[in-house]
């Protein structure tokens, strides 16, 4: 398990609605606050598939409350 902290800034205060990595479904555990604030910190969990054997780069979808737009940051990184 690798945990990273993922930093999401706005001008106005926004609230987390959820996070996504549709290509690695189960991998990512996302821990984010509930309240709305202008700096977001995600810890972003990953677990290592072990079917998945070498080098990934995949999309994560940040989901804000009330926005239709989401966010997407990408993650990349070498299975051993």
């Amino acid at each position: 398990i690798k945990t990273v902290q993922v930093v999401v800034q706005g001008t106005k205060p926004f609230a987390v609605a959820g996070v996504d990595c549709p290509k690695m479904q189960g991998c990512i555990n996302a821990k984010f606050g509930e309240d709305e604030k202008k700096l977001q910190i995600i810890k972003l969990e990953f677990t290592a598939p072990a079917d998945l054997p070498g080098k990934f780069a995949e999309d994560v979808i940040i989901s804000i409350k009330g926005r239709e737009d989401n966010y997407t940051c990408k993650i990349s990184g070498e299975i051993r």
